[in-house]
Protein backbone atom coordinates (compact mmCIF):
# COMPACT_ATOMS: atom_id res chain seq x y z
CA UNK A 1 0.00 0.00 0.00
CA UNK A 2 1.12 3.65 -0.66
CA UNK A 3 2.30 5.09 2.59
CA UNK A 4 2.45 8.42 0.84
CA UNK A 5 -1.27 10.17 1.09
CA UNK A 6 -2.95 12.19 -2.15
CA UNK A 7 -0.23 10.00 -4.47
CA UNK A 8 -1.12 6.70 -6.14
CA UNK A 9 0.88 3.90 -6.65
CA UNK A 10 3.65 4.68 -9.27
CA UNK A 11 3.32 2.91 -12.19
CA UNK A 12 6.03 -0.05 -12.78
CA UNK A 13 8.90 1.83 -14.65
CA UNK A 14 12.14 0.52 -16.54
CA UNK A 15 14.95 2.29 -15.96
CA UNK A 16 17.79 3.99 -19.04
CA UNK A 17 19.10 0.34 -19.47
CA UNK A 18 15.64 -1.44 -19.60
CA UNK A 19 15.30 -2.64 -16.39
CA UNK A 20 12.07 -2.23 -14.33
CA UNK A 21 11.59 -1.19 -10.92
CA UNK A 22 10.76 -4.71 -10.17
CA UNK A 23 13.50 -6.58 -12.06
CA UNK A 24 16.08 -5.07 -10.57
CA UNK A 25 18.74 -7.56 -8.78
CA UNK A 26 17.14 -10.04 -11.45
CA UNK A 27 19.80 -11.90 -13.38
CA UNK A 28 17.03 -11.35 -16.07
CA UNK A 29 16.87 -7.81 -17.86
CA UNK A 30 13.89 -7.00 -19.98
CA UNK A 31 14.69 -7.26 -23.74
CA UNK A 32 13.74 -4.20 -25.76
CA UNK A 33 10.09 -3.48 -26.96
CA UNK A 34 9.08 -4.17 -30.22
CA UNK A 35 6.01 -3.06 -32.16
CA UNK A 36 2.98 -3.77 -30.31
CA UNK A 37 -0.77 -3.70 -31.29
CA UNK A 38 -1.70 -1.98 -28.21
CA UNK A 39 0.69 -0.57 -25.32
CA UNK A 40 1.85 -2.10 -21.71
CA UNK A 41 2.72 -0.23 -18.99
CA UNK A 42 6.27 -1.34 -19.19
CA UNK A 43 8.20 1.75 -20.93
CA UNK A 44 9.00 5.48 -19.96
CA UNK A 45 8.98 6.30 -23.56
CA UNK A 46 6.42 5.45 -26.36
CA UNK A 47 5.55 6.07 -30.22
CA UNK A 48 2.13 6.17 -31.51
CA UNK A 49 3.26 5.54 -35.08
CA UNK A 50 0.34 6.16 -38.26
CA UNK A 51 -0.41 8.89 -40.99
CA UNK A 52 -4.27 8.85 -40.10
CA UNK A 53 -4.74 11.19 -37.43
CA UNK A 54 -7.94 9.94 -36.14
CA UNK A 55 -6.62 6.67 -35.15
CA UNK A 56 -3.66 8.14 -34.38
CA UNK A 57 -5.79 10.38 -31.88
CA UNK A 58 -7.67 7.37 -30.73
CA UNK A 59 -4.91 5.43 -29.60
CA UNK A 60 -3.51 8.18 -27.93
CA UNK A 61 -6.38 8.66 -25.70
CA UNK A 62 -6.45 5.15 -24.90
CA UNK A 63 -2.52 4.65 -23.71
CA UNK A 64 -2.64 8.80 -22.08
CA UNK A 65 -5.61 7.11 -19.53
CA UNK A 66 -3.44 3.84 -18.69
CA UNK A 67 -0.56 6.45 -18.20
CA UNK A 68 -2.33 8.53 -16.32
CA UNK A 69 -3.96 5.98 -14.08
CA UNK A 70 -6.54 7.48 -11.95
CA UNK A 71 -4.46 10.91 -11.66
CA UNK A 72 -6.14 13.93 -13.23
CA UNK A 73 -4.76 14.58 -16.73
CA UNK A 74 -4.09 17.98 -16.34
CA UNK A 75 -1.89 17.74 -13.19
CA UNK A 76 0.82 15.08 -15.14
CA UNK A 77 0.46 15.60 -19.22
CA UNK A 78 2.20 18.59 -20.77
CA UNK A 79 1.84 18.45 -24.77
CA UNK A 80 3.84 20.26 -27.76
CA UNK A 81 3.21 20.35 -31.06
CA UNK A 82 -0.21 19.75 -32.59
CA UNK A 83 -2.03 20.99 -35.69
CA UNK A 84 -3.25 24.57 -34.11
CA UNK A 85 -0.17 25.02 -32.31
CA UNK A 86 3.28 26.96 -32.51
CA UNK A 87 6.31 25.71 -33.83
CA UNK A 88 7.81 23.01 -31.11
CA UNK A 89 10.51 24.53 -28.88
CA UNK A 90 12.63 21.64 -28.52
CA UNK A 91 14.55 22.98 -25.67
CA UNK A 92 11.50 23.04 -23.71
CA UNK A 93 10.63 19.67 -25.00
CA UNK A 94 13.66 18.35 -23.87
CA UNK A 95 14.15 21.19 -20.27
CA UNK A 96 10.92 19.16 -19.69
CA UNK A 97 12.34 15.79 -20.13
CA UNK A 98 15.29 16.16 -17.78
CA UNK A 99 13.22 17.87 -14.96
CA UNK A 100 11.83 15.72 -12.49
CA UNK A 101 7.86 15.95 -11.86
CA UNK A 102 7.06 17.99 -8.84
CA UNK A 103 3.16 18.23 -8.61
CA UNK A 104 2.33 14.65 -8.76
CA UNK A 105 4.85 11.44 -9.24
CA UNK A 106 4.89 11.06 -12.88
CA UNK A 107 4.96 13.74 -15.54
CA UNK A 108 3.88 12.79 -18.89
CA UNK A 109 4.91 14.56 -22.09
CA UNK A 110 3.52 14.17 -25.62
CA UNK A 111 4.85 15.58 -28.58
CA UNK A 112 2.19 15.18 -31.45
CA UNK A 113 3.12 15.02 -34.95
CA UNK A 114 6.41 14.80 -34.64
CA UNK A 115 7.00 13.65 -38.47
CA UNK A 116 6.64 17.32 -39.27
CA UNK A 117 9.58 18.19 -36.65
CA UNK A 118 12.71 19.33 -38.66
CA UNK A 119 16.16 17.42 -38.95
CA UNK A 120 18.05 19.09 -36.43
CA UNK A 121 14.99 19.00 -33.67
CA UNK A 122 14.71 15.26 -33.88
CA UNK A 123 18.62 14.85 -33.19
CA UNK A 124 18.18 16.78 -30.39
CA UNK A 125 15.40 14.78 -29.11
CA UNK A 126 16.91 11.54 -29.91
CA UNK A 127 19.72 13.00 -27.36
CA UNK A 128 17.34 14.29 -24.79
CA UNK A 129 15.43 11.14 -24.42
CA UNK A 130 18.44 9.64 -23.51
CA UNK A 131 19.18 12.25 -20.40
CA UNK A 132 15.01 11.09 -19.56
CA UNK A 133 14.92 11.58 -15.55
CA UNK A 134 13.12 9.19 -13.80
CA UNK A 135 8.95 9.00 -13.25
CA UNK A 136 8.99 11.15 -16.78
CA UNK A 137 7.34 9.40 -19.49
CA UNK A 138 7.49 10.63 -23.59
CA UNK A 139 4.76 9.83 -25.30
CA UNK A 140 5.49 10.50 -29.59
CA UNK A 141 2.59 10.85 -31.82
CA UNK A 142 2.75 10.59 -35.77
CA UNK A 143 -0.01 11.81 -37.90
CA UNK A 144 -0.53 13.20 -41.56
CA UNK A 145 3.59 12.39 -41.90
CA UNK A 146 5.25 9.76 -41.31
CA UNK A 147 8.06 9.12 -38.15
CA UNK A 148 11.47 9.72 -38.91
CA UNK A 149 13.23 6.12 -39.13
CA UNK A 150 15.87 7.58 -36.92
CA UNK A 151 13.09 8.63 -34.22
CA UNK A 152 11.56 5.34 -34.41
CA UNK A 153 14.41 3.48 -33.90
CA UNK A 154 15.55 4.91 -31.12
CA UNK A 155 11.83 4.39 -29.47
CA UNK A 156 12.27 0.37 -30.53
CA UNK A 157 15.72 0.15 -28.64
CA UNK A 158 13.88 0.61 -25.11
CA UNK A 159 10.36 1.60 -25.56
CA UNK A 160 7.32 0.51 -26.68
CA UNK A 161 5.83 1.29 -30.56
CA UNK A 162 2.14 1.72 -30.57
CA UNK A 163 1.12 0.42 -34.12
CA UNK A 164 -2.39 2.99 -34.94
CA UNK A 165 -2.44 2.44 -38.57
CA UNK A 166 -5.29 1.26 -40.48
CA UNK A 167 -5.53 -2.38 -40.27
CA UNK A 168 -4.95 -4.51 -43.96
CA UNK A 169 -8.69 -5.91 -44.98
CA UNK A 170 -8.33 -8.97 -43.35
CA UNK A 171 -7.41 -8.08 -40.38
CA UNK A 172 -9.84 -5.40 -40.22
CA UNK A 173 -12.54 -7.34 -38.84
CA UNK A 174 -10.29 -8.60 -35.51
CA UNK A 175 -9.37 -5.11 -34.86
CA UNK A 176 -13.17 -3.73 -34.93
CA UNK A 177 -14.33 -6.56 -33.05
CA UNK A 178 -11.51 -5.99 -30.45
CA UNK A 179 -12.22 -2.25 -30.26
CA UNK A 180 -16.03 -3.40 -29.68
CA UNK A 181 -14.95 -6.39 -26.47
CA UNK A 182 -13.19 -3.19 -24.73
CA UNK A 183 -16.30 -0.77 -25.31
CA UNK A 184 -18.70 -0.05 -21.84
CA UNK A 185 -22.01 -1.20 -24.61
CA UNK A 186 -22.22 -4.81 -26.24
CA UNK A 187 -23.56 -6.02 -29.93
CA UNK A 188 -25.50 -9.21 -30.95
CA UNK A 189 -23.09 -10.55 -33.42
CA UNK A 190 -25.73 -9.75 -36.20
CA UNK A 191 -25.18 -6.10 -35.56
CA UNK A 192 -21.10 -6.23 -35.11
CA UNK A 193 -21.61 -8.01 -38.84
CA UNK A 194 -23.56 -5.00 -40.30
CA UNK A 195 -21.33 -2.32 -38.49
CA UNK A 196 -18.21 -4.13 -39.66
CA UNK A 197 -19.85 -3.95 -43.30
CA UNK A 198 -21.21 -0.17 -43.08
CA UNK A 199 -18.00 0.98 -41.57
CA UNK A 200 -15.71 -0.45 -44.70
CA UNK A 201 -12.36 1.01 -44.62
CA UNK A 202 -13.71 4.13 -42.38
CA UNK A 203 -12.70 2.27 -39.24
CA UNK A 204 -11.71 5.38 -37.91
CA UNK A 205 -15.51 6.38 -37.36
CA UNK A 206 -15.74 3.94 -34.73
CA UNK A 207 -14.30 5.39 -31.53
CA UNK A 208 -16.63 8.47 -31.93
CA UNK A 209 -19.52 6.47 -32.56
CA UNK A 210 -19.26 4.39 -29.82
CA UNK A 211 -19.00 7.48 -27.78
CA UNK A 212 -22.08 8.44 -29.26
CA UNK A 213 -23.84 4.93 -28.63
CA UNK A 214 -22.80 5.03 -25.20
CA UNK A 215 -24.43 8.70 -24.55
CA UNK A 216 -27.60 7.51 -25.49
CA UNK A 217 -28.18 3.84 -24.31
CA UNK A 218 -25.74 3.36 -21.02
CA UNK A 219 -22.81 1.82 -20.07
CA UNK A 220 -24.14 -2.59 -20.45
CA UNK A 221 -26.76 -1.96 -23.38
CA UNK A 222 -26.89 -4.35 -25.59
CA UNK A 223 -27.24 -2.94 -29.42
CA UNK A 224 -29.09 -4.90 -32.28
CA UNK A 225 -28.76 -3.71 -35.66
CA UNK A 226 -32.03 -1.54 -35.57
CA UNK A 227 -30.33 0.48 -32.43
CA UNK A 228 -27.15 1.05 -34.18
CA UNK A 229 -28.78 2.12 -38.16
CA UNK A 230 -29.53 5.91 -36.70
CA UNK A 231 -26.36 6.57 -35.81
CA UNK A 232 -24.03 5.08 -38.19
CA UNK A 233 -24.55 7.23 -41.15
CA UNK A 234 -23.83 6.85 -44.44
CA UNK A 235 -22.20 3.61 -45.77
CA UNK A 236 -18.09 3.76 -45.80
CA UNK A 237 -15.91 3.47 -49.17
CA UNK A 238 -14.71 -0.57 -49.68
CA UNK A 239 -11.87 -2.17 -51.42
CA UNK A 240 -11.86 -1.54 -54.41
CA UNK A 241 -11.39 -5.75 -54.87
CA UNK A 242 -14.77 -6.24 -53.18
CA UNK A 243 -15.93 -5.09 -56.13
CA UNK A 244 -14.29 -7.44 -58.47
CA UNK A 245 -14.37 -10.13 -56.02
CA UNK A 246 -18.23 -9.87 -56.26
CA UNK A 247 -18.30 -10.14 -60.12
CA UNK A 248 -16.14 -13.11 -59.93
CA UNK A 249 -18.66 -14.35 -57.39
CA UNK A 250 -21.69 -13.58 -60.17
CA UNK A 251 -23.12 -11.67 -57.28
CA UNK A 252 -25.20 -8.31 -59.66
CA UNK A 253 -26.70 -7.34 -56.72
CA UNK A 254 -23.77 -7.25 -53.98
CA UNK A 255 -21.45 -6.29 -56.75
CA UNK A 256 -23.82 -3.22 -57.69
CA UNK A 257 -24.13 -2.16 -54.20
CA UNK A 258 -20.23 -2.27 -53.86
CA UNK A 259 -20.29 -0.02 -56.83
CA UNK A 260 -22.58 2.55 -55.25
CA UNK A 261 -20.16 2.94 -52.09
CA UNK A 262 -17.05 3.13 -54.40
CA UNK A 263 -18.16 6.04 -56.14
CA UNK A 264 -20.62 7.98 -53.79
CA UNK A 265 -18.63 7.31 -50.17
CA UNK A 266 -14.91 6.11 -52.56
CA UNK A 267 -15.44 9.41 -54.69
CA UNK A 268 -14.32 7.29 -57.34
CA UNK A 269 -14.93 8.54 -60.92
CA UNK A 270 -16.35 6.07 -63.40
CA UNK A 271 -13.70 6.28 -65.33
CA UNK A 272 -11.51 5.09 -62.29
CA UNK A 273 -13.68 2.85 -61.89
CA UNK A 274 -13.51 1.29 -65.50
CA UNK A 275 -9.43 0.84 -64.89
CA UNK A 276 -9.85 -1.31 -62.01
CA UNK A 277 -11.86 -3.52 -63.87
CA UNK A 278 -10.03 -3.13 -66.91
CA UNK A 279 -6.63 -4.14 -64.95
CA UNK A 280 -8.76 -6.89 -63.47
CA UNK A 281 -9.71 -8.58 -66.39
CA UNK A 282 -6.66 -7.95 -68.62
CA UNK A 283 -4.44 -9.98 -66.20
CA UNK A 284 -7.00 -12.74 -66.77
CA UNK A 285 -6.68 -12.64 -70.61
CA UNK A 286 -3.34 -12.27 -70.29
CA UNK A 287 -3.00 -15.64 -68.54
CA UNK A 288 -5.47 -17.92 -70.73
CA UNK A 289 -3.85 -20.68 -72.14
CA UNK A 290 -0.56 -19.95 -70.58
CA UNK A 291 0.22 -23.47 -68.14
CA UNK A 292 1.42 -21.90 -65.21
CA UNK A 293 1.54 -23.68 -61.97
CA UNK A 294 0.96 -21.07 -59.13
CA UNK A 295 0.03 -17.76 -58.05
CA UNK A 296 3.83 -16.67 -57.91
CA UNK A 297 4.26 -17.77 -61.96
CA UNK A 298 1.18 -15.93 -62.59
CA UNK A 299 2.02 -12.93 -60.75
CA UNK A 300 5.70 -12.74 -62.36
CA UNK A 301 3.33 -12.73 -65.91
CA UNK A 302 0.67 -9.99 -65.27
CA UNK A 303 3.70 -7.56 -63.88
CA UNK A 304 2.46 -8.15 -59.79
CA UNK A 305 4.53 -8.87 -56.52
CA UNK A 306 1.73 -10.53 -54.19
CA UNK A 307 1.55 -14.33 -54.65
CA UNK A 308 -2.22 -13.74 -53.70
CA UNK A 309 -3.11 -11.58 -56.45
CA UNK A 310 -1.94 -13.98 -59.39
CA UNK A 311 -3.53 -17.00 -57.75
CA UNK A 312 -7.04 -14.23 -58.10
CA UNK A 313 -6.04 -13.40 -61.56
CA UNK A 314 -5.06 -17.35 -62.42
CA UNK A 315 -8.55 -18.33 -61.24
CA UNK A 316 -10.54 -15.80 -63.08
CA UNK A 317 -8.86 -16.67 -66.20
CA UNK A 318 -9.49 -20.59 -66.14
CA UNK A 319 -13.00 -19.64 -64.87
CA UNK A 320 -13.93 -17.31 -67.87
CA UNK A 321 -11.51 -18.67 -70.39
CA UNK A 322 -10.52 -16.94 -74.01
CA UNK A 323 -13.95 -16.36 -74.65
CA UNK A 324 -15.68 -14.63 -72.31
CA UNK A 325 -12.22 -12.61 -70.50
CA UNK A 326 -12.54 -11.15 -74.31
CA UNK A 327 -16.00 -10.54 -74.12
CA UNK A 328 -16.22 -8.37 -70.62
CA UNK A 329 -12.69 -6.66 -72.55
CA UNK A 330 -15.46 -5.78 -74.87
CA UNK A 331 -17.97 -4.73 -72.62
CA UNK A 332 -15.73 -2.57 -70.99
CA UNK A 333 -14.87 -0.97 -74.62
CA UNK A 334 -18.50 -0.11 -75.16
CA UNK A 335 -18.73 1.35 -71.53
CA UNK A 336 -15.86 3.69 -72.12
CA UNK A 337 -17.67 4.91 -74.90
CA UNK A 338 -20.88 5.55 -73.57
CA UNK A 339 -19.34 7.24 -70.43
CA UNK A 340 -17.66 9.39 -73.39
CA UNK A 341 -20.92 10.55 -74.82
CA UNK A 342 -22.25 7.91 -76.83
CA UNK A 343 -25.32 7.63 -74.86
CA UNK A 344 -27.20 10.22 -72.64
CA UNK A 345 -27.66 7.37 -69.92
CA UNK A 346 -26.26 8.82 -66.56
CA UNK A 347 -23.00 7.52 -65.75
CA UNK A 348 -23.82 5.16 -62.51
CA UNK A 349 -26.42 3.90 -65.28
CA UNK A 350 -23.84 3.16 -67.17
CA UNK A 351 -21.89 1.35 -64.67
CA UNK A 352 -24.73 -0.76 -63.17
CA UNK A 353 -25.47 -2.31 -66.49
CA UNK A 354 -21.79 -3.19 -67.25
CA UNK A 355 -21.69 -4.91 -63.80
CA UNK A 356 -24.50 -6.53 -64.31
CA UNK A 357 -23.15 -8.03 -67.54
CA UNK A 358 -19.85 -8.84 -66.14
CA UNK A 359 -21.53 -10.64 -63.13
CA UNK A 360 -23.23 -12.94 -65.64
CA UNK A 361 -20.29 -14.26 -67.44
CA UNK A 362 -19.47 -15.79 -64.13
CA UNK A 363 -22.08 -17.84 -63.71
CA UNK A 364 -23.66 -18.48 -67.47
CA UNK A 365 -20.88 -20.08 -68.68
CA UNK A 366 -20.21 -23.30 -66.31
CA UNK A 367 -23.95 -24.34 -66.21
CA UNK A 368 -23.76 -24.20 -70.52
CA UNK A 369 -20.15 -26.45 -69.98
CA UNK A 370 -21.88 -28.53 -68.07
CA UNK A 371 -24.70 -29.03 -70.45
CA UNK A 372 -22.02 -29.74 -73.81
CA UNK A 373 -20.53 -32.28 -71.70
CA UNK A 374 -23.87 -33.98 -70.96
CA UNK A 375 -24.21 -33.43 -74.61
CA UNK A 376 -21.19 -35.05 -75.60
CA UNK A 377 -21.83 -37.95 -73.37
CA UNK A 378 -25.45 -38.61 -74.49
CA UNK A 379 -23.94 -38.39 -78.25
CA UNK A 380 -21.53 -41.10 -78.12
CA UNK A 381 -23.59 -43.74 -75.94
CA UNK A 382 -26.92 -43.58 -78.25
CA UNK A 383 -27.28 -47.03 -79.65
CA UNK A 384 -27.91 -47.36 -83.24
Amino acid sequence: MNDQPGKSAKLDKPDRLGKSSAQEGSSHSAKPSKSVKSAKLEASLYLVDGTDQSLVDNSLVDLLERLCGDLEPSMVVEEYGGPDSDPVDILQVAEALSTPPFVADRRIVVLRQAGKMPGADISRLVSAIDDMTDDVFLVIAGGERTVPASLRKRVGESGVIVDATSPAERQRPKWIHDRLSRSPIKMDPSAENWLQNRLGEDIARLDGLLGILVATYGEGAVLSERDLEPFVGEAGVLPSWDLTDAIDAGNASLAIENLHRLVFAGEFYPLAILTILYRHYEAALRLDGLALRDGNQAAEVIGVKSKFLGEKALRLSRQLGYTDSSRAISLLAQADLDLRGKTALPAITILEILVGRLSKLRTVRPAVRQGARQGVRATRTRPH
